[in-house]
């Protein structure tokens, strides 16, 4: 038992070390990626965790610390249903930009694309509290767009992720990803902090949240114009292992 916790110990900490070693050594490539797909979900979960409320508040005029079985109450519960369509029209609009995003990529290049469709999502984000009182079906339609950045964040950095990995740094790929992962951990842990400290100073108004959430996706859009990639698509090129490496690194 002692040696099995030993053991335990020792991974543990060669695991903490390599992950501090990760972040301090993490490729500029890589950490341009990293900041842009932290703003982006800053905003992601923005809007996961606050746009029911939202919806219930605003769109429905409920209000959620009414006595059960109120009109007021079931209002907001009426709306918390709603914002549930709104999502289910955003993984639709992320599943239909999804087939396009290749040839896309390769007509107008990886950061046109990105950027772009993480400027729609901000955008539809920011002005969710213009929604305010507007017909539930008008407010699902703006937000469906968001769909379009949540489609490009879990596709088009992941490619350059793994196809920096591939190319110069194969025995670290899961080092990598895993850093990269956790730019969307910190960003959740983020909004968590941070988002009810304003809910709170603007008197329970989610709205103001939206509008944090689509500033942050504005301002990821425009982090993207600082990465770095030499790949017109996220397709993957045949890789030669003989390939001169600072040759290629130039053109990243």
């Amino acid at each position: 038992n002692n040696n099995k916790s030993h053991s335990s110990l020792t991974l543990f900490h060669d695991v903490i070390h390599e992950m501090w070693w990760g972040w301090k050594n993490v490729p500029d490539i890589l950490l341009r990626c990293i900041y842009v797909q932290f703003f982006a979900f800053i905003g992601f979960y923005c809007m996961w965790i606050y746009l029911a409320d939202f919806y219930g508040r605003y769109i429905y005029n409920g209000r959620p610390r009414a006595k059960e079985h109120t009109k007021d109450f079931n209002r907001y519960v009426r709306g918390i249903s709603a914002a549930n369509y709104a999502y289910v029209a955003m993984s639709v609009i992320e599943a239909i930009f999804s087939l396009l995003l290749i040839p896309l990529t390769k007509r107008f290049g990886i950061k046109p694309v990105w950027g772009g469709c993480l400027a729609i999502a901000g955008v539809s984000l920011s002005v969710t509290p213009v929604l305010i009182g507007s017909p539930v079906g008008i407010a699902i339609i703006v937000n469906s767009f968001i769909g379009f950045g949540l489609c490009v964040s879990f596709s088009l950095p992941w490619s350059i992720v793994t196809k920096y990995s591939l190319l110069y740094d194969q025995n670290r790929g899961g080092l990598w990803t895993t850093i990269f992962n956790s730019s969307e951990c910190l960003a959740e842990i983020f909004v968590s902090l941070i988002a009810g400290n304003f809910v709170n100073i603007f008197e329970h108004s989610t709205a103001i949240i939206m509008i944090i959430g689509g500033f942050s996706l504005l301002v990821a859009s425009l982090l993207v114009l600082r990465v770095k990639d030499d790949l017109s698509s996220f397709e993957y090129q045949q890789i030669h292992h003989g390939q001169n490496k600072h040759q290629t690194t130039d053109n990243l």
